[in-house]
C-alpha cells in the first residue's frame, strides 16, 4: 500500500512538472488555442487567430490577426478581423488562477455588418451572447481555464461598414471610422473575467460606439435593430460598459475631425 502511494505521489508531481514545462516551453500554443475556444464559445461562431506571440520573461502578448466568422446565410468575408492586440502582463500571473493585464490595446478592427431579410449578422451574434454566456452568473466550462484582471482597454482604428440585403457581395455601404475607444473597469478584482466573458463584454461595447458614432448615417431601421438587441444586455459588467459610452460618449472618444467617412448606401447621409 505504501509503494503504490508513493507511485501516485510521484505521478501527481510528474504530471504537475510536466504542465508546468508545457506553460514555459509552448506558450503561444496554449495561449492560442485558450482565445480561440474562448471567444468562439461566447459569440457562437468560428474563431481563429493568425499567430501568438507570448514572452513570459519580458510579460508581454502580441495576437494577430484574430478573425470572428460570420453565422451561416452571410456573405461578408468576416464578421469581425482585428490587426495587432498588445498587452503586457505579470509574468508570475500566468502560473495564478487571475491573469493580471496591466496594459490591452488593440490597434486595427474591422466589421461587416450585414442586413439580410432574415436579420443582421450581428443581431445573430448579439442573440448567441445573450444565449450561451450573456449571464454571467452562468457557470462557464471548465475548459475556459485562467480568468483575467483588467481595468482598462484602448481600441484604436476601429472601421465598420454597413450593408443592406445583397450589397455585402460587392456593393457600396456605409463605413463608419472610429480613432479611439477607451474603456475603463472593464474587468476588476470583484469582477474577473474567463477570456469568453471578456469577449462577451467587448463585442457589445465595440458596437455600442460605432452605432453611437455612426448616428444618422447608419440606415435607421438596421441601427435601431441592433440598439434593441443591446438594450437586452445592460445588467452585468456588459452594461456597465454600454452604459460608459451611452452615457459619457465624448470620455470614450478620441476627439478627431475625421469621424465618418462618406457612404453611398441609399438614405445615408454624408459627414464630413
Amino acid at each position: 500500500m505504501k509503494k503504490l502511494i508513493r507511485r501516485l505521489i510521484l505521478a501527481v508531481v510528474v504530471l504537475l512538472v510536466l504542465a508546468g514545462a508545457a506553460v514555459w516551453l509552448f506558450p503561444d500554443m496554449i495561449a492560442k488555442a485558450g482565445i480561440e475556444r474562448g471567444a468562439g464559445y461566447a459569440l457562437g461562431v468560428k474563431t481563429g487567430v493568425d499567430h501568438v506571440n507570448l514572452s513570459l520573461l519580458k510579460g508581454r502578448l502580441t495576437i494577430e490577426g484574430l478573425s470572428i466568422a460570420n453565422p451561416e446565410g452571410f456573405s461578408s468575408r468576416h464578421a469581425m478581423r482585428t490587426g495587432s492586440f498588445h498587452l503586457e502582463i505579470q509574468p508570475l500571473s500566468v502560473l495564478s488562477d487571475t491573469v493580471d493585464i496591466g496594459r490591452f490595446e488593440l490597434d486595427g478592427l474591422d466589421m461587416n455588418v450585414e442586413q439580410t431579410l432574415a436579420g443582421s449578422n450581428f443581431k445573430k451574434i448579439l442573440d448567441n451572447v445573450k444565449r450561451l454566456g450573456g449571464n454571467e452568473a452562468k457557470p462557464q466550462p471548465k475548459s475556459e481555464g485562467k480568468k483575467v484582471q483588467v481595468n482598462r482597454i484602448v481600441i484604436k482604428n476601429v472601421v465598420a461598414h454597413f450593408y443592406l440585403a445583397g450589397e455585402a457581395a460587392g456593393g457600396e455601404g456605409v463605413t463608419v471610422k472610429v480613432p479611439q475607444i477607451e474603456l475603463t473597469d472593464v474587468s476588476t478584482a470583484d469582477h474577473k473575467a474567463t477570456v469568453a466573458q471578456l469577449a462577451e463584454r467587448l463585442v457589445p461595447a465595440i458596437l455600442q460606439a460605432v452605432l453611437t458614432k455612426g448616428q444618422g448615417v447608419i440606415p435607421a431601421g438596421l441601427a435601431g435593430d441592433l440598439r434593441g438587441q443591446l438594450s437586452g444586455l445592460l445588467g452585468g459588467k456588459a452594461g456597465e460598459l454600454l452604459k460608459q459610452i451611452q452615457d459619457k460618449p465624448g470620455s470614450v472618444f478620441e476627439k478627431t475631425a475625421e469621424e465618418i467617412l462618406p457612404g453611398l448606401l441609399k438614405g445615408g447621409k454624408k459627414q464630413e
